[in-house]
């Protein structure tokens, strides 16, 4: 399958990551949906994350399922290399070769499907591993007004508006029990600064990296507005205003 990221990348996020406002809440948010999930699922869940990265979201998910086998997978190499600092295993295999057919409780694809030529099969493959009554956590940048150099820097086929992402895990026979559009504040400032950046002359990969480069005195404040995000998640409540990114739980109904 044809995917888009720049595998350099990892070194340079794996060093930002955990002091940035945005990887910090997006985390936080996983993990309030986690908390919620954790009722659903068995004891000692069997819990997959595809698309690992760094493992910073599987570090995440080993705070809430201390119990549970948390598996990391990411066809890259240089992934494997920083995520090993964490505690869980890893497998180096592409989403389209899944080697775990219908053996997990809970898959987790973290801004994976925007990197994906064919979301509709990555989806597919995603069903494909886990069981009946299994649940899939998904997120992804929102809102195709946001499109900008940034997301070719970054390496994404599209961004999702909540419509088209439900239709997708829906058409993959997935109930949808939970979908969300996120980091509403962040949205109004994208719009501009985006805006302004389809008009520059650096490389698309200098871009994309550029947005991370978040200003100390920006940062604390910034991380503190959006912990609302993480409040409201924990209450699942859906948020009305547009975002920037989508969190979505959906469900494999047949067993």
């Amino acid at each position: 399958m044809s995917h888009s990221y720049e595998a350099e990348f990892f070194a340079d996020i794996a060093e930002i990551e955990d002091r940035h406002f945005w990887f910090q809440a997006r985390n936080e948010i996983i993990v309030a949906a986690l908390s919620w999930l954790r009722a659903t699922l068995p004891q000692r869940p069997q819990v997959l994350e595809v698309g690992c990265g760094t493992g910073v979201v599987l570090r995440a998910v080993q705070e809430v399922f201390d119990d549970a086998l948390a598996v990391g997978l990411d066809p890259f190499p240089e992934a494997m290399a920083v995520a090993r600092r964490g505690r869980s295993p890893l497998v180096q295999a592409d989403l389209m070769d899944l080697p775990f057919p219908r053996v997990w409780d809970l898959v987790l694809a973290c801004d994976v499907l925007e990197h994906i030529d064919d979301d509709e099969a990555a989806v597919a493959a995603l069903v494909s591993s886990m069981r009946g009554g299994a649940t899939l956590l998904v997120t992804v940048p929102a809102r195709a007004s946001l499109w900008s150099v940034v997301d070719v820097g970054a390496g994404h086929h599209r961004r999702y508006e909540s419509a088209t992402l439900h239709r997708l895990l829906s058409s993959a026979g997935l109930e949808v029990i939970y979908l969300t559009e996120l980091m509403a504040p962040l949205y109004p400032v994208a719009w501009l600064s985006r805006r302004v950046r389809r008009r520059t002359s650096l490389p698309v990969a200098v871009a994309a990296m550029e947005e991370f480069a978040v200003p100390s005195l920006v940062n604390r404040p910034a991380y503190r507005l959006l912990r609302r995000q993480r409040d409201a998640v924990a209450a699942q409540r859906v948020q009305r205003w547009p975002g920037t990114s989508i969190l979505a739980v959906a469900r494999r109904t047949e067993c």
